[in-house]
């Protein structure tokens, strides 16, 4: 997951304001939780779809995505984009 940090630090996280980069630094740890201990190679794209899957759609929970959920659901995709390259 250090490639995603990395890409952050690296792409996103100079030209950003600060709100924006409180969404990312969540989102990343929310990745870093869910993944925890595993390397960006190590993780397959079933089981990043269902991660996906399971967080923008909680068990237990029948009401409609967050808006934080609409919003970075298809951010987080970039990483499907570089699981695609590690594979």
């Amino acid at each position: 997951m250090d490639y995603f940090v990395n890409w952050y630090q690296n792409h996103k996280e100079l030209a950003l304001p600060d709100s924006s980069k409180l969404r990312y630094q969540y989102t990343i740890s929310i990745v870093m939780q869910y993944f925890t201990g595993r390397k960006l190679n190590q993780i397959t794209r079933a089981e990043y779809e269902k991660f996906l899957n399971d967080y923008a759609h909680p068990a237990g929970k029948k009401k409609s995505p967050s808006i934080l959920q609409r919003k970075w659901i298809p951010k987080l995709k970039h990483l499907s984009v570089m699981l695609s390259k590690t594979a």
